[in-house]
């Protein structure tokens, strides 16, 4: 039994790598919908677009944990980061998923530059392990690149373009996992309220869409909520801030495997 159980974690970890990345998944876009946008972003806005680095207006952390579809096994950890410098400005992701019988370890490193009052630039390396004791460990490595453009003050177009090559660490054999992009917009209709829309496509998949929508209300508060058409997922989240500190709670609801609760604690310095 202990044996069948492995052998379809085995099978699962093989389709999360050749995934290539998480940035297709429901919680994820609630979390990093800021990055379309030039006042709403976030420490870990770049996870959506590498090029919204560029323009943030102070160095952050977030750090993140959610239960996919409430099974414990499946939980998840995060840490995302953001820093200015001179030379332009930097983000980290370290994540950690799985239990015993099967581990999942998440790296990436971040960088954004500004091309001027217009557009910026940005690119990310991601590196994905994963583990089940008995077979063989396999790593994802991936390239990303990011544009944003600023036509008004109040809108922002972006393109974000991946490449991912899984290996396998027994043989080194690298297998191509294809490529994918994504097409997005945001418009902030005022100080309070963003609408932001995402196009997805990977060499797996079909074009994917989602939209989500964030309100800033008594200045301590904020909601947001999104739903992803190809998943058929909703998902909606509320906050408080106080000063540099925030606190976001969300959760995601699937027709067919349920609930996933989250939480996010955020400081700025």
């Amino acid at each position: 039994m202990k044996n069948s159980i492995c052998t379809i974690l085995h099978l699962l970890g093989w389709i999360i790598l050749s995934a290539q990345s998480a940035s297709g998944q429901q919680s994820h876009q609630l979390a990093g919908m800021g990055g379309y946008s030039r006042n709403f972003k976030e420490p870990q806005s770049f996870t959506i677009n590498p090029a919204a680095l560029a323009s943030i207006k102070e160095s952050g952390l977030a750090i993140s944990g959610e239960q996919p579809f409430m099974l414990q096994e499946l939980r998840r950890y995060f840490l995302a980061g953001s820093f200015k410098s001179n030379l332009g400005n930097f983000g980290i992701l370290m994540g950690t998923a799985g239990f015993k019988n099967y581990r999942e370890m998440t790296f990436g490193v971040g960088y954004g530059h500004s091309l001027g009052k217009l557009m910026a630039a940005g690119m990310a390396l991601d590196y994905v392990k994963a583990a089940i004791p008995g077979y063989n460990t396999r790593a994802l490595l991936g390239l990303k690149l990011g544009l944003l453009c600023y036509p008004t003050d109040q809108l922002t177009l972006g393109l974000h373009i991946k490449k991912s090559v899984v290996m396998n660490k027994t043989n080194e054999q690298k297998i191509t996992a294809g490529t994918g992009f994504t097409m997005g917009a945001g418009y902030e209709i005022s100080e309070q309220l963003l609408v932001a829309t995402m196009f997805e496509k990977t060499s797996e998949k079909s074009i994917g869409f989602s939209i989500s929508v964030q309100y800033q209300f008594a200045k301590l508060f904020f909601v947001r909520t999104c739903y992803d058409a190809a998943e058929n997922n909703l998902g909606t989240a509320a906050g408080i801030g106080w000063k540099k500190l925030r606190l976001l709670l969300s959760g995601s609801y699937h027709p067919q495997l349920g609930i996933s609760p989250a939480m996010m604690i955020l400081t700025y310095f």
